[in-house]
């Protein structure tokens, strides 16, 4: 199954501290074979960069993530790592803007291969939240 997991506010502090680090786990642990993450700030970053910022977040964590999945080293977790953040697609945007809403259908289908499940996390105030909904809907259904 593939599955592309949106994370609006992708910059945003409850990301740093717990979601890249839930979805490392998620991603570790297989619960999907071809998980994709989807990106969206209205900070601009390269894809590279972006990359860069998730993964010295998730180093940030590496004697919890060594102990946790009992990596023999830290090239071991350092090669995982690098594998996760792989699946990383970055988009700028505003999030209450239905032409991001638009570009995220876009990049979506132009990373897939079949139909997949999307998941949709905002870590934005809630007003901001029942936009992005909306806007979703409209170009998904």
């Amino acid at each position: 199954m593939e599955l592309f997991f949106l994370i609006f506010g992708a910059t945003g502090d409850i990301h740093k501290k717990k979601i890249y680090y839930s979805l490392f786990n998620f991603w570790k642990n297989k619960v999907s074979n071809n998980l994709k993450l989807l990106c969206i700030s209205r900070k601009y970053y390269s894809q590279t960069d972006f990359k860069q910022y998730v993964k010295n977040i998730l180093n940030i964590m590496n004697n919890d993530l060594l102990k946790y999945f009992k990596y023999d080293s830290f090239e071991d977790l350092d090669n995982d790592l690098d594998k996760f953040i792989n699946n990383i697609i970055f988009i700028k945007g505003d999030y209450d803007d239905i032409n991001t809403c638009i570009k995220i259908k876009k990049t979506i289908y132009e990373n897939s291969n079949e139909n997949p499940s999307i998941i949709s996390y905002h870590g934005v105030p809630d007003f901001v939240s029942i936009q992005i909904s909306e806007n979703l809907f409209k170009i998904f259904k």
